[in-house]
């Protein structure tokens, strides 16, 4: 287990200020990510979100709180419970950020009984109560709308879905097959796979003889390029699509030319601070969500205090004049916290924005 302690302002020119002790009670922001492994790109790009806006939030000396975050390294659901223990009884957090659905639904009625604020970094909007656990991602049904949608555009009759065989996949499906049908896009075959699986030459042969005109693929890496790998081997000349996931792969040549629906990466103006900051492109969505994530704590605690009830009505309170990283956001009343999607497609291995 890898713990990061990330302790107020953490940049350079803040440094001085650091080091100067403050008396000003905490609000700690406990946070499991997958930091190793498969999906560390994942981690590593929320962890960055996070702390460039930790470095904003300290530098405002009239704060009524100073800010901390404990970042804990975790994918799996049960893991995610044991650390999320490990936070809340020795951290002392005030509020949890996990990432995707099946952790979110692990710790869900935790949080709740434990009245700590929980902000999920999930496709599955089902994660959300809009008491104690948030979604701040995407609306996925808003998303699976203007997929469908693109999809027909670009002249699509037939499609197959390969999903993992996991909550995230099966909200997924849930929004996905009724919009295909909106949009007269027939369904040809539904394959479900199992998350650690590394045989994937039996599904990728029911696909195959299908040979819809495009596959939606959503599954986490390994997975999903084990499979795009093999369905190329057996000589599917279609097109895949997903939701998000074709920016987080460690494969993306596998992808090239494919387009999907994103979550954006941020403003203009949110990529160029960023660049200053760590000397680099924003990689991916997860940058903005948990940038936006922390800058909604601080205004949340900063307005309301430590008082842990009715976080539904002051989320949506701070949200209904926010600007994020993504531009204007909104909250639906199932606690989801989103902006618009847009469509992206995999060029020279990087995601570039085709249409909003």
């Amino acid at each position: 287990m890898r713990k990061l302690l990330c302790v107020l302002c953490m940049a350079l020119a803040l440094v001085a200020c650091n080091r100067e002790k403050s008396d000003k009670p905490v609000v700690r922001i406990g946070a499991v990510l997958p930091l190793s492994g498969d999906s560390s790109n994942m981690g590593e790009s929320a962890k960055n979100g996070m702390i460039m806006a930790l470095n904003e939030i300290n530098a405002d000396p009239n704060n009524k709180f100073k800010y901390e975050i404990v970042m804990e390294d975790g994918f799996d659901p049960k893991k995610t419970v044991s650390l999320y223990d490990k936070l809340k009884n020795y951290d002392k957090i005030d509020v949890l950020i996990s990432e995707n659905a099946a952790m979110g639904h692990a710790i869900k009625e935790k949080v709740k009984n434990d009245q700590i604020l929980h902000i999920s970094f999930s496709a599955d909007g089902s994660v959300a109560d809009n008491e104690y656990t948030f979604n701040n991602s995407s609306d996925l049904n808003a998303l699976a709308v203007q997929l469908a949608d693109y999809l027909k555009q670009q002249g699509i009759k037939t499609i197959a879905i390969v999903t993992m065989n996991h909550m995230a996949g099966e909200a997924i499906l849930a929004a996905t097959e009724p919009e295909l049908k909106n949009n007269n896009i027939k369904i040809l075959a539904t394959e479900k796979i199992l998350p650690d699986a590394k045989n994937v030459k039996t599904d990728v042969m029911q696909v195959k003889k299908k040979n819809p005109d495009i596959v939606l693929l959503y599954a986490y890496e390994p997975l999903m390029s084990i499979f795009a790998r093999e369905l190329k081997i057996a000589g599917y000349s279609g097109k895949l699509t997903t939701y998000y996931l074709f920016a987080f792969s460690a494969e993306p040549n596998l992808f090239e030319g494919n387009f999907f629906i994103n979550a954006p990466s941020g403003t203009s103006d949110f990529k160029q601070r960023y660049a200053n900051e760590f000397s680099g492109m924003v990689s991916d969505i997860s940058v903005p969500a948990h940038y936006d994530a922390v800058k909604i704590i601080h205004d949340v605690f900063e307005k309301y205090g430590k008082d842990n009830a009715d976080y539904g009505k002051k989320l949506r309170d701070v949200i209904s004049d926010y600007d994020g990283a993504n531009g204007k956001l909104h909250m639906n009343q199932k606690g989801i916290i989103y902006s618009d999607g847009i469509i992206e497609k995999i060029e020279n291995g990087k995601p570039v924005q085709v249409m909003e």
